[in-house]
């Protein structure tokens, strides 16, 4: 699967692109068949959330918490959207980078 993240090439701050659908059924790209650049999983590649969960640990996910809440907005304002038009298939597609300088102050996060 192509996303917008491709273009990006061999950026070594991502650690994955996620397509997320909140299920668990179908949703896991296995080693098989994951793209290798070089001997290393294309950090570009779309997975899913299986994969997300099993990295878990090591990913680490902290957003700031106005990030969160300007996430959690838009996902509000998303699910009003579908379920106006009976709609119900959403994806979420999610960057994870790694951060030059995190937040220290416990605010900030």
């Amino acid at each position: 699967m192509s996303n917008c993240f491709q273009g990006l090439g061999k950026n070594p701050d991502i650690l994955g692109v996620f397509d997320l659908k909140g299920s668990k059924k179908n949703r896991l790209v296995k080693a098989k068949d994951r793209i290798v650049e070089g001997g290393k999983f294309k950090s570009t590649q779309t997975l899913k959330d299986l994969n997300l969960l099993n990295m878990e640990r090591e990913l680490k996910l902290n957003f700031r918490r106005k990030d969160r809440n300007e996430i959690l907005k838009s996902l509000g304002e998303d699910v009003s959207l579908l379920s106006k038009f009976n709609l119900m298939d959403y994806s979420l597609l999610l960057c994870v980078q790694k951060v030059k300088n995190p937040p220290t102050n416990k605010n900030e996060r």
